[in-house]
């Protein structure tokens, strides 16, 4: 976030510029975003899922999950997605999370939505009506590597993932990046990386590191999208979905919907 300061201010306190000025000077070098974590700060909310190889031009299908691990509703105001240089998001005032649940981020809600068939939760680049806005810009996941990292309202690092030639120092993650297995697939387009399960609890794990992750091209291995995730504007959407093909269903001679042409 950019501050706007009194321009007297800095005059009356030299200390004080040099303070802020000299950290300013060292991010802008670095060109990357580095709040402070606290050691103690629970993570109610982590980094589910991502997918930074998507299959439609410039990679509109971009797409980021977030999941509540809390017991209580979280509220995302404020809160902020990020790589640290190409672009950042800022969740809208009133955008909360249900215990358990997830939502689904993307970079063009229309073009998402063409690829894998269900709506998405918010987008950032405002092509579909039924999908919420976020404001700024989508931090566009580079192919050969990045970093994505979710940041609260008070700036702090609530978690990070790093994937392939991201920077492995950045605040909140440990050792190696996250590296898909090309021997299980023999491209990374439409390739997710989501967060293993604990076996026992169900819950994603949360080491801050690699092996936390694994990598599937089916959404559905970290979520269910028979069922709306979180917003009233997917179940609206599945029900417009359902009564589109009942009415095809109804037609006398009409294809069946697998036969159509999608």
């Amino acid at each position: 976030m950019i501050y706007k300061h009194n321009k007297d201010v800095w005059k009356q306190s030299g200390i004080l510029f040099l303070l802020l000025a000299i950290p300013l000077a060292i991010a802008a070098n670095y060109g990357r975003y580095a709040p402070t974590l606290s050691p103690n700060f629970p993570a109610p909310v982590l980094i589910d899922a991502i997918l930074y190889d998507g299959f439609e031009l410039a990679n509109a299908d971009e797409a980021i999950v977030l999941h509540n691990v809390s017991q209580s509703v979280t509220d995302l105001s404020g809160w902020q997605l990020t790589d640290g240089d190409s672009g950042t998001i800022t969740f809208p005032t009133g955008t909360t999370i249900e215990p358990g649940e997830q939502v689904w981020l993307v970079k063009d809600g229309y073009a998402f939505g063409r690829v894998f068939n269900f709506v998405p939760d918010l987008e950032s680049k405002r092509t579909h009506a039924l999908v919420d806005d976020v404001n700024g810009v989508w931090p566009g996941l580079t192919d050969m590597g990045d970093e994505v990292i979710l940041l609260n309202a008070q700036g702090q690092v609530v978690d990070v993932v790093v994937f392939k030639a991201g920077d492995t120092t950045i605040t909140g993650w440990e050792g190696t990046a996250v590296f898909p297995d090309t021997t299980e697939s023999l491209t990374e387009e439409g390739l997710f990386l989501f967060r293993q399960r604990d076996p026992v609890t169900g819950q994603p794990l949360d080491t801050n590191t690699a092996a936390d992750w694994r990598q599937s091209i089916d959404p559905r291995q970290f979520t269910s999208l028979e069922t709306p995730v979180t917003s009233r504007q997917q179940a609206q959407f599945n029900q417009a979905h359902r009564t589109l093909l009942d009415q095809l269903n109804n037609v006398q001679g009409s294809p069946e919907p697998d036969a159509m042409v999608k």
